[in-house]
């Protein structure tokens, strides 16, 4: 593929562009926190009898 942030970090590492590599790879953190409290949201809300994700289990 040519297109894409995983296409972007391997050509700006091939040109030594760590900044761009280091740029694109904060996005992909961002957007996998994002989806992961999303994902964690509609849980929540599709099972309420469920235990909260984030709350330690005794």
């Amino acid at each position: 593929s040519s297109h894409g942030l995983g296409y972007l970090m391997l050509h700006a590492n091939a040109r030594v562009q760590i900044d761009m590599v280091f740029a694109c790879l904060l996005i992909l953190c961002a957007f996998s926190i994002t989806q992961y409290f999303i994902v964690d949201r509609v849980l929540r809300a599709a099972l309420p009898w469920q235990p909260d994700s984030l709350t330690p289990v005794r």
